[in-house]
C-alpha cells in the first residue's frame, strides 16, 4: 500500500462494485453470450447474429443516444426495443423487457467471494459504506447485503462518473463534506478522476501493478482488497 498524500481520517467509505469488489469481465462476458443464444433461439430474425453484431449494434446506439449513455439499464431496454421494431417483432417493448430481465438475472448470478464480504463488515463496524458504481449490478442480489448504507448508480438523471452527480447527492443526503469521503475503485478515469473532481479523497484498486496512466495520483493506492483493512486501525 502506498500513500501518495497524507489524508485525515475520512468517515466514509465509498466503493466501486464492478472490477474492484469482484472481476466483472467474465460475468458480463456469460451475460451477454447468454443473451445472444436466447435471442436466436427465440426469435428467428436473430439467429444468425453473433455475440460480436449485437455489439456492434449496441455501440453503434449508444453513440446515436447520448442522453442515455449514463443509465446502462436503460440504454440496453432501448436498444432491444429498437433491434426489436426494426424486425417487426410483435409487442416489441413487452419482448425487449422480457429480454432485458434476462440479461439482468445473469449478470446478477453470482456471489462476491466471503473474504471480500468479511472485509466489508469488518469496515462497517468503523464507518459508513456505500456503494458508488457506474454498473447495475444489485448488491443485495449478488452477495453485498448488509454491507452498504447506500448504492448510488447513474439513473434518475444522475450521470456515471467521472462526472460528480452521484458524490454530489451523497454528501447532500448523508450531509458531509466530500473531503471526508474516501472513494475506492479500479478505474482511473473514471472513480479516481471523478472521485478527485468532486473533492472527495481516492484509493486506487490496483491489483496488477500497472502504472497510474493519468496527472494527478490518486491519495493512495493499494493492490489486495485486505490492504483496506488498515483503516479497522487508523
Amino acid at each position: 500500500m502506498k500513500f501518495y498524500r497524507r489524508i485525515s481520517q475520512p468517515k466514509l467509505l465509498s466503493f466501486d462494485l464492478d472490477d474492484t469488489l469482484y472481476d466483472n469481465v467474465p460475468i458480463i462476458q456469460n451475460a451477454e453470450n447468454k443473451l445472444s443464444q436466447y435471442l436466436s433461439s427465440e426469435y428467428a430474425c436473430f439467429k444468425d447474429k453473433t455475440q460480436h453484431d449485437w455489439l456492434l449494434e449496441r455501440i453503434t446506439f449508444a453513440k446515436l443516444n447520448p442522453a442515455l449513455r449514463s443509465d446502462v439499464s436503460k440504454l440496453r431496454l432501448a436498444f432491444l426495443e429498437q433491434a426489436f421494431r426494426d424486425n417487426k417483432i410483435a409487442n416489441p417493448v413487452e419482448s425487449a423487457h422480457q429480454a432485458f430481465l434476462k440479461f439482468y438475472h445473469w449478470r446478477n448470478n453470482f456471489k462476491v467471494k466471503p473474504e471480500v464480504v468479511d472485509i466489508l463488515m469488518r469496515l462497517k463496524k468503523n464507518y459508513t459504506l456505500v456503494a458508488v458504481t457506474n454498473g447495475n449490478a444489485e448488491p443485495d442480489l449478488i452477495g453485498l447485503e448488509g454491507c452498504f448504507t447506500k448504492v448510488y448508480q447513474p439513473k434518475d438523471g444522475l450521470r456515471m462518473k467521472p462526472e460528480t452527480d452521484m458524490f454530489d447527492i451523497l454528501c447532500e443526503q448523508l450531509s458531509l463534506q466530500s473531503k471526508d469521503i474516501l472513494h475506492i475503485g479500479d478505474s482511473p478515469s473514471s472513480d479516481i478522476y471523478g472521485a478527485q473532481s468532486a473533492n472527495c479523497r481516492t484509493a486506487w484498486y490496483n491489483p496488477k501493478f500497472q502504472s497510474y496512466p493519468l496527472h494527478g495520483l490518486p491519495d493512495m493506492e493499494f493492490n489486495q482488497l485486505s490492504d483496506l483493512l488498515y483503516f479497522v486501525y487508523y
